[in-house]
């Protein structure tokens, strides 16, 4: 199974595909932000992986290295996307005296 992982994740193009699937799914769902965030990180993980295969040498060595980069990029995605896509419109509140 963990050759299986370090020949498919060491690709750009599935991080890419998977990236555009869940930005997709986001436009149709429309899951407050949590499925674009995962395929921002999805993108940077392609662009990551692009670049190391183009000789940049970087720390990814297997599989468990990208799973990590990549939830740490998720993380840090969905909290940008918190902290800059919410609603700033505040509703006036009936129990506001």
């Amino acid at each position: 199974m963990a050759e299986f992982l370090n020949h498919w994740l060491f690709f750009s193009e599935v991080w890419l595909i998977a990236g555009i699937i869940f930005i997709l799914a986001e436009m149709l769902i429309g899951a407050a932000y949590f499925l674009l965030a995962l395929g921002i990180s999805a993108v940077i993980m392609s662009v990551v992986l692009y670049l190391q295969a183009m000789g940049f040498y970087l720390f990814l060595n297997d599989w468990a290295d990208l799973s990590i980069l990549y939830g740490i990029l998720s993380v840090v995605a969905i909290l940008i996307m918190k902290r800059f896509l919410q609603d700033r419109v505040q509703k006036s509140d009936i129990n506001k005296y």
